[in-house]
């Protein structure tokens, strides 16, 4: 779970509301799907220790009680909408955690692969173009 670890304490504990918004969302989905992945492993797992860390951040309140306790009447999506600004450009994408399915070995098991896609056409613009630029630089 290293990675989704470090995505997710990087998205809770910075302050991105100008960045991501709506932030408190964004962290409340994420963790909804850790505590899911907590109540599936079970005590002492990874998760499980993901969410104590996670709890115990500066500003963690500002989200509510999702930060403290899994909403199981909520439907957990199988992806999680972002808004990412800088500067001048706003771009709206989705984001979805792939796991490997019946993993007989605990490496295979704690394998995450996060991957971003556009969530509309003006974002899938902005990234075809910029796929576009790196490939005519030859990067």
């Amino acid at each position: 779970m290293a990675v989704p670890a470090i995505r997710a304490k990087a998205t809770i504990s910075i302050p991105w509301p100008a960045t991501c918004p709506p932030w408190e969302a964004v962290c409340a989905d994420a963790l909804h799907w850790i505590q899911r992945e907590a109540m599936g492993d079970g005590p002492g797992s990874e998760a499980t220790s993901l969410l104590a860390e996670l709890a115990a951040l500066p500003g963690i309140d500002a989200i509510g009680t999702a930060a403290h306790a899994p909403n199981l009447d909520r439907r957990a999506l199988p992806f999680l909408p972002l808004t990412i600004r800088k500067d001048d450009v706003e771009l709206n994408v989705f984001t979805t955690i792939t796991t490997m399915g019946t993993p007989h070995d605990v490496t295979v098991h704690e394998l995450r692969i996060e991957s971003f896609f556009p969530a509309d056409e003006r974002s899938k613009a902005w990234f075809t173009a910029k796929n576009v630029a790196l490939r005519s630089r030859g990067t």
